[in-house]
């Protein structure tokens, strides 16, 4: 059963809330993610990706397939600054 929830993206920590203004009541701790993906065909749902950790995949979905690209674009680069291996660019 799939359930409405409004998500925000701070820094490696993704926020969810049950409406657009209430007070978030969950997390996901992005520094323990190892894999953000498309899953539509998992899914079964148009427009939904998968957030997975070791312990658990968080399936979610957006409105459209442009929003869709835009968080698994955020939460990737997200994730990826939190692995062990990301050097910052260095500019001159």
């Amino acid at each position: 059963d799939w359930r409405r929830r409004y998500f925000i993206l701070k820094g490696s920590k993704l926020f969810f809330a049950k409406t657009e203004y209430a007070a978030p009541h969950g997390m996901i701790d992005l520094s323990q993610c190892t894999t953000v993906k498309s899953a539509d065909l998992k899914s079964r749902k148009r427009n939904s990706f998968e957030v997975s950790t070791p312990e658990m995949t968080f399936l979610l979905y957006a409105d459209t397939e442009k929003e869709k690209d835009d968080w698994i674009g955020n939460v990737g680069r997200a994730i990826v600054r939190c692995s062990s291996t990301y050097q910052p660019r260095e500019y001159d």
